[in-house]
């Protein structure tokens, strides 16, 4: 008769096979028979909870591994697991905690590095992040994801070109992964660098041709290059494959707008705030477009949903100023242009803007002043020429930010 922890052992190293094969049903029951027959597995236990966070079962995964490290306490690995499955959860600091005692049983464990750092990362501790990835890096220096995580961190802090060395690296290293592609390209845009960018993200929709958030990154940088035609066939692709991708028909009202499609932008805006009734820049957008038909009051109604979404945002209380001062209601403007200004103390548009609020209501030394500090600062940014052909139209359609 086999001997019942040989049995467990075959099921178990079965298990192990299945699940490289991506066969996961298959494993999750061969270590349940493991478990089955032998209660005190630690091993199966860690195994199975990487299966079921495989397969979205991401807190029955941590019961699994409390029960590893119950059995086995210096399971350095089962804490790692657990570590990662916490992240996922955003339960980040239990995620550290999990982590460092996996260190502290075997500080090489590159695994617990990286893994630490992503979870510093989740709290935006990029910093201390990196370090950690470094020293993943050192201990590993072939596996790409920890590459792919330090760039993701040196995004995080802007640090765009460190970031294009590691992404550069981890393609390297893997070059069949569509996400490692897709933000290199973000790092790229994020220098201006928009043509490169969208060769990046063509690769990856090469790979993943259903990748909607490359199509509407790819259409981000078309805009920013002037294509808007083609931007917008890019922002097409994107709610072909996810109808209900709110950020796609921002971007393609955006488009449209600049084309001076405004019927069509103002369509677009409708749907992305049906989709997400809390999305703050979609509320702006159309306000900026209903103002370019000269809708004022009714732009103003969207530029207050915006900036009660999104308080702290100074264009949106320069684009509700605007929008006052053509209703000839100088003084209610000049509350928001103050807002603004105290926001973003260095934007000389909202300087001369509230100047000419100032010299409308006949305040003439107040707006000298004004329009001297819009000068001096766009002197200062090298806007002169820009400065003199400001006119109280609404601000310039933001693209938004590529999506991470």
């Amino acid at each position: 008769m086999i001997d019942s922890n040989l049995l467990a052992d075959i099921y178990n190293n079965h298990g192990v096979a299945r699940a490289r094969l991506g066969q996961r049903r298959d494993a999750l029951n061969d270590f349940n028979e493991a478990i089955r027959i032998k209660p005190d597995f630690a091993e199966a236990y860690d195994n199975r909870g990487s299966v079921r966070v495989a397969l979205g079962l991401t807190k029955e995964a941590i019961a699994d591994y409390d029960e590893a490290i119950r059995i086995k306490p210096d399971f350095a690995g089962a804490y790692n697991n657990r570590g990662t499955a916490k992240t996922e959860l955003g339960r980040y600091a239990e995620a550290i905690a999990d982590c460092d005692a996996a260190i502290r049983i075997d500080p090489a464990l590159a695994e617990a590095y990286n893994n630490r750092a992503n979870a510093k990362a989740g709290l935006e501790q990029y910093q201390d992040a990196l370090a950690d990835y470094d020293k993943a890096i050192k201990l590993n220096p072939k596996r790409a994801e920890v590459y792919y995580n330090r760039a993701n961190a040196k995004a995080g802090l802007e640090q765009y070109q460190d970031a294009l060395a590691d992404y550069d690296k981890t393609i390297e290293l893997n070059p069949e992964r569509a996400d490692f592609y897709y933000n290199r390209g973000v790092a790229r845009a994020g220098l201006a660098r928009f043509a490169e960018a969208i060769a990046d993200y063509g690769e990856a929709i090469h790979i993943k041709p259903e990748y909607a958030k490359a199509y509407i990154n790819r259409g981000v940088a078309k805009a920013a290059l002037g294509q808007h035609e083609e931007a917008i066939a890019d922002f097409d692709a994107a709610i072909r494959i996810n109808p209900e991708f709110a950020e796609a028909y921002v971007n393609r009202g955006l488009a449209e707008a600049v084309l001076d499609r405004r019927k069509d932008a103002i369509a677009d805006f409708d749907a992305a705030i049906r989709i997400n009734q809390s999305y703050a820049e979609a509320y702006n957008n159309r306000g900026n477009a209903k103002a370019g038909f000269e809708r004022y009051q009714d732009a103003l109604a969207d530029y207050d949903k915006a900036i009660e979404l999104s308080p702290v945002r100074a264009d949106f209380y320069y684009n509700r100023a605007n929008a006052k001062a053509e209703l000839e209601r100088y003084q209610d403007a000049l509350a928001d242009y103050d807002k603004a200004i105290e926001l973003s103390p260095e934007d000389f548009a909202y300087f001369f803007s509230r100047g000419e609020a100032k010299k409308m209501l006949r305040r003439h030394t107040a707006a000298s002043e004004d329009f001297k500090r819009a000068l001096t600062l766009a002197q200062e940014q090298r806007l002169t020429e820009r400065l003199q052909r400001i006119s109280r139209e609404p601000d310039d359609l933001r693209v938004a930010d590529a999506i991470p």
